[in-house]
């Protein structure tokens, strides 16, 4: 399988620290390259930021309020945001969130098995699945 491109969470320093340090501490746990970007100090990020976040999603987010950080990004296809860092998290598939494949044998790769196997596309599942 191809490597994946670098993982880029935008935070910002004024909100959500607690959210954006669990993902940091999954990625770096994880060893997953990953990169953050500062919204504070880079006045383009939010902008560029929003551009990356497929139209149906910005405009679903957008009815519950301003899409906030943290929003994570697979280079520039996006994975999610806090909450669905969580739901991922919840149900065993972080690797597939992130737009990775898990390990042979981990138990989030008998997951995906058991969807593959139902017929039944996982959530958060590479485009590749």
């Amino acid at each position: 399988r191809p490597p994946r491109s670098t993982l880029f969470p935008y935070t910002t320093l004024f909100r959500s620290l607690k959210k954006q340090r669990a993902i940091v501490d999954i990625l770096e746990a994880k060893k997953i390259p990953h990169a953050q970007i500062d919204m504070c100090s880079n006045t383009k990020a939010r902008p560029h930021m929003l551009s990356l976040i497929p139209e149906n999603i910005r405009k679903e987010k957008l009815n519950n309020g301003p899409i906030l950080p943290p929003q994570i990004f697979c280079g520039e296809s996006y994975c999610g945001d806090y909450e669905d860092f969580v739901e991922a998290k919840e149900i065993g598939l972080l690797f597939s969130f992130f737009k990775r494949w898990p390990e042979e044998g981990s138990e989030e790769m008998k997951i995906l098995e058991h969807y593959k196997n139902s017929g039944v596309r996982p959530p958060f599942c590479a485009d590749d699945f």
